[in-house]
């Protein structure tokens, strides 16, 4: 599939649909949580945050920067990512990034 050929409305979608799916992958440690142990709910919070934000930071950055209009690509890479959900959950997937960098940047300086 080429994103070039896709509408900016299409690119939009995508946008959105991959954002609720990364709620949902952001949710499945605290539902484990509540439905088994809290030590099986941490791990997947260290286990699949990490993964599902680096997913999702890569895939948004891919399909935001396709966007045919450039204020469309500007509004996407603005402080709240335009006020959508999509933007803000990729705001917080650089966070989750950043912390998981400074994890193992402290964990690496006290070996």
């Amino acid at each position: 599939m080429k994103l070039k050929s896709l509408s900016d409305k299409k690119i939009r979608q995508l946008l959105k649909r991959f954002a609720w799916i990364y709620v949902v992958c952001l949710s499945v440690p605290f539902i484990s949580t509540l439905l088994t142990t809290k030590a099986q709910g941490q791990m997947l919070l260290m286990g699949i945050w990490p993964a599902a934000s680096l997913f999702y930071f890569l895939a948004y950055r891919y399909l935001a920067k396709s966007f045919k209009y450039e204020i469309n690509r500007h509004l996407a890479f603005s402080y709240n990512g335009g006020g959508t959900l999509a933007g803000a959950l990729y705001s917080l997937a650089k966070v989750v990034l950043l912390a998981m960098a400074f994890m193992i940047f402290m964990s690496a300086n006290n070996t």
